[in-house]
């Protein structure tokens, strides 16, 4: 039995790297062998004072039935909650596509441990389509987000959950599990951009900004540079106003990173940013923080290459412009830019910013005014902003969310600010970054500790930072020459292109012309082949 719960372990480790515990959990497990029992070939497991069966006597049948939902010719993401009927999961992994993905669940530890241990399945976890889900919160989570990174969001209208009847006892963790996956994949397609347009528009910008691109400095000029020092990201949340006169003490303390929304506040109390961070790429955005703004040449932007043209113009220190995405079209431009890389930088200025920091090797990595909720009813702190700019909570809408707040209650939100919420969590959970939020409002974001922004800095701003930021860029000079070459190489990569979406076109053209035909059709007097050789014939052309 040993030697059966070693092989599968040494297996589940191989191929998950976040599992690495998971060994010394169940070592460690309370010693109760009554957690599990076998009665007449049927596993149960205790819960409360009752206990409850894992699977039935005749798993075969029972395979049978929990594969119904499951289509044999359509990719799926099937979650699975519960282990024990390895009949089913062998039965599953048989008969369904390659392309499909299943990620298994167990709650319960100690039905894990029988299981590894009765039962060799090795080949269940080696499979390329399985993905393990085993052990804490945080080996979960850290796992969920692991995979979801590997293309898993393409079978977002896909999802199907198979779960032991029995498991509704975990509705809560089942419900966490479910969030984590819906919550990833939401995140992922929100970044591709709003639509198509959006997408179109960062297209446009990034051609625009193609001399601002040439002259970008690489972040990783700055890997590790401030190892030691802690950062601090300033946001324009509504709280901002509550604390930012403490900010003063940080200055040459720090790495400071303002959020061009909050870079105006700043100024207002005498702090002087090394860094400021911007990720829209619309002109209001310019008009709003850029225009009319003499910025100090010792000053970094930090931004994604397709924000509105003007605001290169408007910094005249040094620039490092990142590629939204590591995919697409973003991965496309990028390849023409030796020294535009990627980072992940979420999907607002204090994402990027954060991003930032942490090439930059600082510790602890503090938030202030990231709110990312309508604290007092407010949507910015009113120091960040012009006047006449409207600060008021908008009406009531389907993207409104309520979420924790820092004080343990609830508090007004919606989803981009979760979207904004969730980089800072999931980056916190997988590498471990040391975050406090200093913020003292808004919405409560997991894994940072909480602390008051005055006693953040009394704590971590207790030496000098013995040199500038700038004394790591190099300065970048680009001639007519180059340019002149850029340009060409650009053109014709874009030819390349084209050539490559006119055979995309007509194929989609061919296979509009294939469908037409059944604009009219009858499908309810048709057989099931020729249902099937509509759907499945038509996919095969397209491919």
């Amino acid at each position: 039995m040993a030697n059966k719960l070693k092989k599968n372990l040494d297996a589940i480790i191989a191929k998950n790297k976040y599992l690495e515990k998971l060994p010394e959990m169940l070592e460690n497990l309370e010693n109760d062998q009554d957690a599990v029992i076998k009665e007449k070939g049927i596993l149960y497991f205790r819960h409360e004072n009752t206990y409850l069966r894992l699977h039935s006597q005749e798993m075969i049948e029972e395979a049978e039935r929990m594969m119904k939902p499951v289509q044999e010719r359509t990719d799926h993401l099937v979650l699975v909650f519960g282990i024990t009927n390895t009949v089913f999961l062998r039965k599953l992994i048989e008969n369904t596509t390659e392309g499909t993905r299943i990620a298994l669940y167990e709650p319960n530890l100690h039905v894990l441990k029988y299981v590894l241990i009765h039962e060799d399945i090795t080949d269940i976890i080696k499979c390329p389509k399985l993905a393990t889900m085993f052990g804490d919160d945080e080996m979960v989570g850290t796992t969920c987000l692991g995979y979801l990174s590997q293309g898993w969001e393409n079978m977002a209208q896909n999802i199907l959950v198979i779960s032991n009847p029995n498991y509704y006892v975990y509705a809560k963790k089942r419900h966490e599990y479910l969030k984590d996956f819906t919550g990833g994949i939401s995140d992922y397609l929100k970044n591709l951009g709003t639509s198509l347009e959006d997408m179109l528009d960062g297209l446009t910008n990034y051609t625009r900004n193609v001399d601002a691109a040439m002259k970008t400095n690489d972040l990783e000029e700055l890997r590790n540079k401030y190892k030691g020092y802690p950062a601090f990201i300033v946001a324009s949340g509504p709280s901002l106003k509550k604390n930012i006169e403490y900010l003063k003490g940080a200055q040459d303390k720090s790495l400071i990173i303002a959020c061009d929304a909050s870079y105006r506040a700043c100024v207002q109390y005498d702090i002087k940013p090394d860094m400021i961070a911007s990720i829209e790429r619309y002109k209001p955005t310019y008009d709003s923080f850029y225009e009319g703004i003499d910025f100090p040449e010792d000053l970094t932007l930090v931004a994604p290459a397709l924000l509105w043209p003007d605001i290169y113009d408007s910094i005249p220190g040094h620039q490092i412009l990142l590629a939204k995405t590591s995919d697409g079209v973003d991965k496309w431009w990028s390849k023409h830019f030796d020294k535009m890389g990627f980072e992940p930088m979420g999907s607002s200025c204090a994402n990027v910013a954060y991003a930032a920091a942490v090439v930059a090797g600082c510790e602890p990595i503090v938030l202030v005014g990231q709110d990312l909720a309508y604290t007092d009813d407010l949507i910015h702190a009113d120091i960040s902003h012009y006047e006449d700019f409207e600060n008021k909570v908008p009406e009531p809408s389907t993207e409104d969310t309520w979420v924790e707040s820092v004080d343990g209650g609830l508090i007004k939100s919606n989803i981009y600010y979760e979207m904004f919420r969730m980089y800072f969590e999931k980056r916190i959970l997988i590498e471990k970054i040391h975050t406090i939020d200093a913020t003292e409002g808004g919405a409560k974001i997991k894994g940072a500790e909480l602390m008051p922004l005055k006693e953040v800095i009394e704590k971590y701003c207790t030496k000098e930072v013995p040199y500038k930021l700038p004394d790591f860029l190099e300065n970048i000079e680009v001639d007519d020459e180059f340019k002149v070459e850029k340009y060409k190489e650009i053109i014709e990569d874009c030819y390349k292109m084209i050539d490559e979406l006119e055979i995309v076109k007509d194929k989609a053209s061919d296979h509009f012309d294939s469908i037409k035909k059944y604009k009219d059709f009858d499908f309810s007097e048709a057989t099931e082949q020729e249902l099937y050789d509509i759907v499945c014939l038509n996919t095969v052309e397209m491919i």
